[in-house]
This record gives C-alpha cells, sequence and structure tokens, in this order.
C-alpha cells in the first residue's frame, strides 16, 4: 500500500532504525544508497495512459463495496506514477539549466504540463474517494490523515488550473529574459495578479498569506516577524556596518582554481570537519550527481541549488560559477561548501527509505538553510589552510554574508508582503515601496536600481517568499558561528544534530529537539548581536576608530584577545607565553597543529599556552632559559620577537642590520633574524633609525608583526 504520505512519515522516523537497509552512523541514519549511472539521470519523459485506465478502474469498484484492498492496490500504482513525473520533472530542470536551449526548454515545458494533468487526475481520485461514505477512511491509510489528502488535492476548479498553467508559464520565461529589468519588472507585475488569484481561489487574502501556510508551513506569526525586523535594524545594522568596514582593512589576492582543485579543496574541509560528512562527499564523487564547471550554455538565472531528485531518492548538487573561475575558486569552493551542506541533509534524510516520500513531502526551507549556512560557517575554521593570507577577509567576508541575509532576507520579505497585500499594483508602486524599504535598512537607491534590485532576485520569480527562510537561519548560524570560536568541537556536533534531522523537520521542531535560541525573542537576538560582537568585532574601550592598529587587530581577531572583557591593553608589553600563544595560534589556522606536544618546562605548567609553548620548544621556535624555564611571564624584547617568528618561517638568514643606528647593540644571536624580519617588512625600525632591541614588544605591536607575517608568509 502507499507507505503514509505526508504526515505519517515523519511519525515513522521513530522506528527506522528497524529496517535492514539502514545502519546508524554516529549522526546520520545510513541508507542502502543507490549506485547512480548517467542513464538515470537522463530525461525521458512519462506514459500517463496508465493512469488513466487505473484511475477509471478506482471509479468503477468504488460503486460497491468491500472492494477496499483493490482500490489501496491500483491507487498505489497511481500515486507512484506521480512520483515518475516528478522524478521527471527534476531531470527536465536539470536538463535546461545544465544546457539552456529551446530543445530543452521544451521537455521542461512538456513535463510540466504532463505534472499538472497527473496532479488534476489525483486530486480527482482524491475527491472521489472522500465523496464516497464507504472508503473515505481509506484516505486515512494512504496519507496519514484525511485533511493531509485534501491539502494534497487541487481544488475541482477549472480557472484555478489556468492559474496554476500560466504562473508556470511565467516563471519558466524569467529564465528567457533574465537580465532585462524592465521586461522582468513586467512579468513580475502579471505573476503577482496570477498568484494573488491563485491565493484568493485556496481560501487566503493574498499569495503571501497562502505561501506562509501552504507552502511553506510556517509556524511563526506575522506579529513574531514584525518583531523580528526591528531586532534586525536595532541590533545587526550596526553590526553589518563594522564588518563590512573590516574588509576594506582587510587585503586579499586572486587564487586561481580549477574545478579540480575547487573540489578537493572543499572535500578536504568537509572530512576534517566531521568524516560522516566526508563519507558524503565521496558519494557525491563517486556518483558524480554534481555539476560545477563554467559553461556558457547554463541557464544563467539558475544561480546555486542542491535538489531532491524523486524515485532514485538521492540530491544532486549544482551550481553556476562565475566566468573567472580560474582567476579566483574561493568563492568557488565557499558555494560549493554551501551547497554540501544541502546535499550532506538530503542524503541521509530519514524519510528517503521509503520511494514516494520525496515527491510528496515539502521541504522546511527554514531548517535547509541552516544545513548549508551552517556549513560555511564551520568551515571558516579551515580558511587559513585553504585560502592562506585571504583568511582574514574572507573570515569578515563570511560574517557580512551571514548578517547580510538576516538583513536581505527581512528587506526582501517586507517588500514581498506589501507588494502582495497591494491594492492595484504597477511596477512605479513595486519601486517606491523597494526604496522606502531599503532606507528603513539605513540603505539609499532611486526608484530605477530598486526595481534592478528586486528583478535580479530569482527567488521572487521562482520561490516567492521564500527569502525569509535566509533570515531566520543566518541568525542560528550565527549563534553557532560565534559559539564556535571558543567551543568548536560542541558547535560540530550541535550542528550535525541538526542535519541529521533532514529536510523534512520543520523550523520549531528543530529548535525543541536542538536546543536552538528561540530568535523571535528579542532579548536572545540582543544576545546573539552581543556574542558576534564579542567574537568578531573591535570593540575595545581603549582602541579608537582611529587606531593605527586596529586594520592589525582585524587581521588577528581570531588568533589574538583582548586582556580585560572590553580592553585590549595595546601599549602594555607582551610576555612570552602571550607572544608564543599567538604564534602557535597562528601557525594551527593557517598550517594545522595535529598533535599535543608535551610540557617540557617548570614554569608553564598550568599556563593557559602551555600547548603552543612545548610545540614551539619542540620545534626549535623557542628557547628556555638554563634553569629549565620558560621565563612565560617575562616580557618579550624586539630581538627575542625578532629570532622567534625567523625560527617559525625557517627561512634564510637576513644579510644587513646596518641600516640600524644601533645595530651595535642586537645580540649576535638575534643578528640574522632582526635582518631577515626587517628585510620581510614584518618588522620595522623605529622613527629615529634605530632597531631599539632589547626594548619590550607591545601587544599592537605584536598585532602588526603577526598580520605582516601572515601576509608575507601565507
Amino acid at each position: 500500500m502507499i507507505k503514509k504520505l505526508t504526515a505519517v512519515l515523519t511519525a515513522l522516523v521513530i522506528s527506522l532504525q528497524t529496517l535492514s537497509v539502514l545502519a546508524m552512523g554516529e549522526y546520520y541514519t545510513h541508507l542502502d544508497l543507490p549506485k547512480i549511472t548517467q542513464e538515470d539521470l537522463t530525461y525521458t519523459g512519462t506514459d500517463i495512459s496508465g493512469l488513466k485506465k487505473d484511475i477509471a478502474s478506482i471509479e468503477n469498484l468504488l460503486k460497491k463495496k468491500g472492494n477496499e484492498e483493490k482500490i489501496l492496490s491500483i491507487a498505489e500504482k497511481c500515486f507512484s506514477v506521480y512520483t515518475d513525473v516528478s522524478y521527471q520533472y527534476a531531470l527536465a530542470k536539470l536538463g535546461y539549466d545544465r544546457n539552456c536551449n529551446e530543445e530543452n526548454l521544451e521537455k521542461l515545458g512538456e513535463i510540466a504540463d504532463v505534472a499538472l494533468e497527473v496532479t488534476e487526475l489525483l486530486s480527482r481520485l482524491i475527491y472521489d474517494i472522500y465523496e464516497n461514505e464507504n472508503y473515505r477512511d481509506l484516505l486515512e491509510i494512504m496519507f496519514g490523515d484525511t485533511e493531509t489528502a485534501l491539502r494534497f488535492a487541487l481544488p475541482d476548479d477549472e480557472e484555478l488550473l489556468v492559474l496554476i498553467d500560466r504562473e508556470k508559464e511565467l516563471t519558466t520565461q524569467y529564465s528567457e529574459i533574465y537580465g532585462d529589468s524592465d521586461a522582468c519588472a513586467e512579468l513580475f507585475l502579471e505573476l503577482v495578479a496570477i498568484r494573488n488569484a491563485i491565493a484568493v481561489k485556496m481560501g487566503y487574502d493574498n499569495y503571501a498569506d497562502y505561501a506562509n501556510t501552504e507552502i511553506f508551513h510556517r509556524e511563526y506569526t506575522d506579529e513574531e516577524i514584525a518583531g523580528f525586523y526591528e531586532s534586525v535594524k536595532e541590533y545587526f545594522l550596526p553590526i553589518y556596518e563594522e564588518a563590512v568596514e573590516a574588509l576594506f582593512y582587510l587585503e586579499s589576492s586572486s587564487i586561481p582554481m580549477d574545478e579540480d582543485e575547487v573540489l578537493l579543496s572543499a572535500r578536504a574541509t568537509v572530512k576534517n570537519i566531521n568524516p560522516e560528512l566526508g563519507e558524503a562527499f565521496e558519494y557525491l564523487i563517486a556518483n558524480n550527481i554534481y555539476d560545477i564547471r563554467t559553461n556558457e550554455n547554463k541557464n544563467p538565472s539558475a544561480g546555486a541549488y542542491t535538489m531532491v531528485v524523486p524515485r532514485l531518492n538521492i540530491p544532486y548538487l549544482y551550481t553556476n560559477p562565475a566566468e573567472d573561475y580560474e582567476e579566483n575558486g574561493v568563492y568557488n569552493v565557499l558555494t560549493l561548501i554551501h551547497e554540501f551542506g544541502h546535499f550532506a541533509s538530503i542524503l541521509y534524510t530519514p524519510e528517503m527509505a521509503f520511494s514516494d516520500a520525496p515527491a510528496f513531502l515539502s521541504v522546511s526551507v527554514d531548517t535547509a538553510e541552516i544545513h548549508s549556512q551552517g556549513l560555511e560557517a564551520l568551515a571558516e575554521r579551515y580558511y587559513g589552510e585553504m585560502f592562506g593570507s585571504n583568511a582574514s577577509m574572507l573570515r569578515y567576508y563570511l560574517l557580512c554574508t551571514l548578517i547580510g541575509a538576516v538583513i536581505d532576507g527581512c528587506l526582501l520579505n517586507q517588500w514581498q508582503e506589501q507588494v502582495y497585500a497591494m491594492e492595484n499594483p504597477t511596477v512605479e508602486k513595486m519601486n517606491t515601496v523597494m526604496t522606502e524599504i531599503v532606507s528603513e535598512y539605513n540603505g539609499e537607491c532611486t526608484p530605477e536600481e530598486a526595481q534592478d534590485i528586486w528583478t535580479a532576485v530569482i527567488h521572487n520569480y521562482q520561490s516567492p517568499m521564500y527569502y525569509i527562510s535566509y533570515a531566520i537561519s543566518a541568525l542560528v548560524v550565527l549563534d553557532l558561528y560565534s559559539e564556535s570560536t571558543y567551543d568548536y568541537d560542541r558547535v560540530v556536533d550541535k550542528y550535525m544534530r541538526i542535519s541529521a534531522e533532514g529536510i523534512y523537520r520543520t523550523y520549531s521542531e528543530i529548535v525543541e529537539e536542538c536546543q536552538l535560541p528561540d530568535i523571535f525573542d528579542k532579548s536572545v537576538m540582543a544576545d546573539i548581536a552581543g556574542k558576534t560582537e564579542d567574537a568578531f568585532l573591535i570593540r575595545y574601550s581603549d582602541v579608537s576608530d582611529e587606531a593605527w592598529c586596529k586594520p592589525y587587530l582585524y587581521v588577528v581577531s581570531n588568533i589574538m584577545d583582548g586582556r580585560a572583557d572590553d580592553e585590549f591593553m595595546p601599549d602594555s608589553a607582551i610576555t612570552r607565553s602571550e607572544f608564543v600563544g599567538v604564534l602557535g595560534k597562528m601557525y594551527d589556522y593557517y598550517i594545522g597543529i595535529d598533535e599535543d606536544y608535551e610540557n617540557v618546562f617548570e614554569d608553564t605548567k598550568t599556563d593557559e599556552n602551555r600547548r603552543y609553548i612545548s610545540w614551539a620548544a619542540e620545534n626549535g621556535i623557542v628557547e628556555g632559559y638554563d634553569d629549565k624555564t620558560f621565563g612565560a611571564e617575562d616580557t618579550l624584547t624586539r630581538e627575542q620577537a625578532s629570532a622567534m617568528i625567523w625560527r617559525l618561517a625557517d627561512a634564510v638568514s637576513g644579510k644587513d642590520v646596518s641600516v640600524f643606528a644601533d645595530a651595535d647593540t642586537i645580540s649576535d644571536w638575534a643578528i640574522e633574524s632582526v635582518a631577515w624580519a626587517y628585510e620581510n617588512d614584518i618588522i620595522n625600525g623605529r622613527d629615529d633609525g634605530t632597531f631599539d632591541p632589547k626594548s619590550s614588544i607591545t601587544r599592537a605591536e605584536t598585532a602588526k608583526i603577526i598580520a605582516c607575517y601572515i601576509f608575507s608568509q601565507y
């Protein structure tokens, strides 16, 4: 019989572990995954002539009592056709996005028409069963409950079917005119009218209300969303402004990468985050269920996505990289990691054990975007190893991306709410509303610029009311990201538990089961904002915006903390322990320290930096004193800092210190390292022409030295 689709499938997750095809990993429920061939991913179309005959048979069986088993058996075949059509639609969409030509567009239109016809036929079947008192209870066996069955069925309304068909046509046309702002605006105007008419047919005031309830199954209220908007404006706009400001301070360079290098970089990173993610990535590669190529024939409006392929019950990962793929592949790595967050969760979603589940269940996008954005956040720990000196800039780029997703999600959702509620909408009115809303988020734009903004957002056309999901999920991820800066392993554990819940659990279910913060509580929003500031921003009371060291503090913000809650103490001398701790954290981030080293000094047994001090001693970077102590609390001199960082670099000797007026005061053991540090712009002399070798290094100077070393060596 039909596998108790939709609602009941979720309840059955509890017993999935008893199925012989499943095995439990530490987090994921591992399914018996199929081997995928290119033939499996080739569109063939679907013959539905048998469906019509089967429905006619059921109609005859409904005329007499006692035909329950026969009806259920034939009905299972009927609804399996819907899965087949959904499967072929997914392949047609993928084919069109990979090769945007007339032939593939025809295939997509063909299967879209078939899908609508099949939905209409099955809807009629559901109503026939529902209207028959002798067999109405069969809907509970088939769908779990009668309400779910009726929700799947389209109303018996010819006008509604015409509207749905026209909506599909317009959505497809968007791909053809993408980039032409005026044409896209006029098309969207018609879409608004069509969608609002659909919503009214379905019993709603406008399409925004309909989509939130029937498509996305959101459980938060209009009041909660309105409060969410205001909290974002109050707490996160200021953080976003400083995060963007940080990007102007930070250097970056191009990293050429081809497709294989992008793939291998993402592969190594997700495997480092968690071995089960690594296994999922191996499955992706082995079955060739991805397309990350640059290809001028790809659909320009497709962007990047990971789709569920019904019938196969596997994910397919698709990206549309920019033309500068091999000039700078960094952002393609980040996009791939984002999409792989979707891929892994889909691959191991427990409901995938049921053959027809993906065709009937609705993905919880609020939850799914936690999977993708969350994996991006966890990957930042490996930016140093992946991207070298670009890591500092990319760290703040990620922060801007996450906060930007929150802001954009609110802004676009506000705009869509007002557009779909608008009386007699026009393009001019929609542009005016966008300019007004942009101003609420501290931005400015002309009506023409406003139109360029909203016509370029693919989701407005293909997935209306989707964008708030980015905001909801990004807030959760910001909370996880901030926590990961001081307890990474615990956050990985929490993320993996969220991912293992799969793509069909609602946001509220995930919040409860994984103990996530209630982001609709204003105090929680304030707390997340505070943690984000503490983790990423330079909000020290003793460092002004004009301080010479501030740009360097952004570079080292993930490896060098303040001495007090709100003080950096830039002019204080740094101790030998603190300096080696910063060196060790830097090396761990950019190169990696895989092992723990035994403590080798008498005075560092309880030192907070003892791991890094032992590492530095074992690798010849530091030396102790004759009494087997390290002098952890002694202040570090300029020549000692030069020697340590020179040994870390394992560099050739510097050649000349005669440039310094006090060269004769530099210790013999430090001459080569001082010369090297100066020649590589890592440690400069004083303004008076001296090096001042015996003076203490300050904390601000340390930040500059480490930043300069990063840009010189990585």
